[in-house]
């Protein structure tokens, strides 16, 4: 009797702390404009109904990926000058720390409610290092929100959702509450326990899993989108669209630029980036860390699972495979063969599920591509962008 009351008591208050959050952020959920679609921010990413808003409409495609998504933002290079005049709008998820294991658990999340069926994944060659993705990147991404959509998804198969499950798991077992967190959901919401106190336990902590996570998206942005600027309304739609964009002129341009910017280091890179950074290793003024790639990372098998959830939801994914930079790891010793070999299981796992891809390790060596000793800029994300333009609009 004592553990019941203690119970309602728990449950009273939760609910009135839950009314309070959601008056306080008592705003619509946002709508879909070019700069709230390539806006960065964790809270954007960790609202399922945020993200379901957006992708149950027309023309809207993710976009899931790593720290790439962020460099060049304020380009005319960027997904937000290239998309900004088309009929297709792009819906940026990720950033530095989200990796292939996090975008499976999002798919899992808000597949269902994809208008378009399509989403593209940017695949970064940085990401398949020994143990794959780190406890610390995971966790700090995990969203609870995320989580249990996916646990109630029964769109899924039962193996995906284990294999899911236990990585997880393994992911969040040395933090004892977030461990227990992840327990309680699994009992919950994927194995589905009965009972009254249990049944109105579940429902009420989903209820503040999702308002909490409403309520974060929508003042973070008030504050960090909207603060400075008026979004243009008629960036809210589409009537203004003039069509594909011209690839051949944005190349042009990225390549002049390219000759003032990279000119003075013979590693592919902005010259201020590698002044600012790289340099020290090349004189000698830094160590060189060892290279920890693993051919046999465990992030190749939640690329995997990301394919397979895909294909549960009946959603069409293209994998973007970016490329090392060659001159740079040729310089850090990680051979040919050893990117070659990374490059080639990638796509023996999207041949074995028929997986659309953009495959771009051909450019390791390519001029005006790269920002630093990874990032796409310039031609690089010309060519990034051309793909994913090419693959919305034409790969039916």
């Amino acid at each position: 009797m004592r553990n019941i009351k203690a119970f309602l008591i728990a449950l009273v208050l939760s609910i009135i702390s839950a009314v309070g959050i959601l008056n306080y952020a008592s705003d619509t959920l946002p709508k879909y404009s070019i700069n709230y679609g390539t806006w960065m921010d964790e809270s954007k990413y960790a609202c399922v109904k945020g993200i379901t808003e957006v992708l149950s409409e027309e023309q809207t495609i993710p976009i899931f990926g790593s720290s790439e998504l962020r460099h060049g933002m304020n380009s005319k290079y960027h997904a937000k000058a290239v998309f900004k005049n088309t009929d297709m709008r792009p819906f940026l998820i990720g950033q530095a720390g989200y990796q292939s294991l996090t975008h499976a658990m999002t798919m899992g999340a808000v597949g269902n409610s994809m208008k378009e069926k399509k989403a593209v994944l940017i695949v970064s060659p940085q990401w398949f290092k020994i143990g794959g993705v780190k406890k610390s990147a995971f966790g700090a991404a995990f969203s609870e929100d995320a989580f249990i959509e996916f646990l109630k998804n029964d769109n899924i198969s039962a193996d995906n959702k284990n294999e899911m499950i236990q990585r997880v798991r393994d992911l969040t077992q040395s933090n004892e509450d977030m461990y227990r967190k992840i327990n309680n959901d699994v009992a919950w919401y994927d194995k589905d326990q009965e009972g009254l106190v249990t049944t109105i336990r579940k429902e009420v902590h989903n209820f503040l899993v999702v308002g909490k996570s409403r309520s974060k998206l929508i003042l973070r942005k008030k504050v960090l989108l909207e603060k400075g600027h008026k979004e243009r309304k008629e960036a809210e739609g589409t009537k203004d669209a003039v069509g594909e964009p011209d690839w051949n002129k944005l190349k042009e341009k990225a390549e002049k630029r390219g000759k003032i910017v990279s000119r003075n280091n013979g590693f592919g890179m902005y010259d201020s980036i590698y002044e600012k950074s790289y340099h020290q290793y090349v004189e000698g003024k830094k160590k060189l860390k060892k290279v920890n790639y693993d051919y046999n990372s465990v992030e190749f098998k939640d690329l995997e699972l990301f394919v397979k959830i895909c294909k549960d939801l009946k959603v069409e994914p293209m994998v973007v495979i970016l490329p090392y930079n060659g001159r740079w790891y040729d310089y850090m010793g990680l051979k040919k063969e050893e990117r070659k070999a990374y490059y080639k299981k990638v796509n023996t796992i999207l041949d074995k599920y028929k997986v659309k891809r953009s495959d771009l390790s051909g450019k390791e060596y390519a001029s005006y591509y790269f920002r630093d000793n990874s990032h796409l800029l310039l031609k690089g994300l010309v060519d990034l962008n051309e793909h994913i333009y090419n693959f919305y609009e034409f790969d039916q």
